[in-house]
């Protein structure tokens, strides 16, 4: 099975956490930087978007030294990237809000209709779990 996170950025400070986590090497970083940027959503500053101080906390926390955090929240080519990938989510896939999540069997051969393979919004662990059982039920038919 295959995993792809991709950031969908709803605001500045959100644009800035996702760029953040690329700065980290190791994959397990990159998850607990974003685990703690979700967890650490309620205590944002919403009367001013462009406040960092909390992804600055975190990113202090995790051991992220200011100069390379400066350099991070400043890198246009990973700006670019996440607004491209976004833009491609909302363009090519309709996405339009997150969590989002596309399942379908790994097969370049057959085409699937968006609406079929698209999962939107909370869903708990048994809806992925039935989901994926039928896959793998159609898949080990072939």
């Amino acid at each position: 099975m295959l995993y792809i996170f991709r950031h969908f950025p709803l605001d500045y400070r959100g644009l800035k956490a996702a760029m953040l986590s690329y700065c980290y090497e190791k994959e397990e970083d990159y998850f607990n930087f974003n685990k703690a940027v979700f967890n650490a959503i309620d205590s944002w500053n919403y009367s001013n978007f462009s406040d960092l101080t909390i992804l600055q906390k975190i990113a202090a926390l995790s051991n992220l030294k200011q100069d390379v955090f400066n350099q991070c929240i400043n890198d246009k080519k990973m700006m670019d990237k996440i607004i491209n990938d976004k833009s491609l989510a909302i363009n090519k896939l309709d996405i339009t809000a997150t969590p989002v999540f596309i399942i379908k069997i790994n097969d370049d051969k057959s085409y699937v209709e968006n609406g079929k393979i698209k999962h939107e919004g909370y869903r708990e662990l048994e809806y992925f779990t039935n989901v994926i059982d039928e896959l793998y039920g159609k898949a080990i038919v072939k």
